[in-house]
């Protein structure tokens, strides 16, 4: 059976959860109609809009493991960008308010974040992307601004840097020597990018194959506003 998680913030917790649930009409604790699987397969959590508290227990089924995560001041957390997970790691990032990787245990516990701002080896100026290498246990950051793509271990210890060529909107990790990318409305003079969406790469940016092509004409009129363009699940890659 697969593991599904659900990743609660203290925040949410404060003001969307009472400790007493919600009660019937003589005091005692009632359950929610938690999950309904609708005609797709897809399992929803229904809860009666007239409900103003109840226990997030009274919502959680065996399928699903809550955990809680691990407040300190150095772990404060402004925005989920994305989350990521691989055997015993849980990955956040937040790429706009603390501008920083979270590294976390499946027990919640904050291992490290990556967060070092700057030109230097292992530092970046801006996240554009954070994608895990499975094979090798290896977190990959894409930054823009300096051109490069950074590489840490599941510890959040720096490893490598590979010059980055391309515009890479967002990525995903074929494996441990291979990069897809979306290059979302990005028109440059490299005429093996232009007028092509998806590409394939080595890490140093060695392109490899690319797709979605569309014409000068196209390009005028077109348009993506979905912010996650490429997605990955158990183990392949969807665009």
């Amino acid at each position: 059976m697969r593991n599904f998680f659900l990743i609660i913030l203290g925040v949410f917790l404060f003001y969307s959860c009472s400790q007493n649930g919600n009660m019937d009409k003589n005091g005692n604790p009632t359950k929610l109609k938690n999950f309904v699987e609708n005609d797709k397969g897809i399992k929803e959590i229904k809860i009666d809009s007239k409900i103003k508290s109840f226990n997030f227990d009274d919502v959680i089924s065996d399928e699903f493991s809550c955990i809680r995560l691990q407040t300190t001041p150095n772990c404060l957390i402004g925005q989920i960008n994305k989350l990521l997970i691989d055997d015993s790691t849980m990955i956040i990032v937040d790429k706009t308010i603390s501008k920083s990787v979270f590294i976390y245990d499946l027990n919640g516990k904050f291992k490290n974040k990556i967060s070092k701002r700057g030109k230097g080896p292992g530092e970046f100026i801006e996240i554009q992307d954070v994608a895990l290498s499975k094979t090798d246990k290896k977190i990959v950051l894409v930054d823009l601004m300096t051109k490069r793509i950074n590489t840490y271990d599941y510890n959040g210890v720096f490893l490598d840097s590979y010059p980055l060529n391309y515009y890479m909107y967002r990525i995903a990790v074929i494996d441990s020597k291979t990069l897809a990318f979306d290059a979302k409305n990005f028109r440059g003079s490299d005429i093996n990018m232009n007028n092509h969406r998806f590409f394939t790469s080595s890490f140093n940016s060695q392109l490899i194959s690319r797709g979605f092509q569309y014409s000068s004409d196209e390009f005028k009129k077109f348009t993506w506003d979905v912010q996650q363009d490429l997605w990955e699940f158990d183990r392949n890659v969807f665009f």
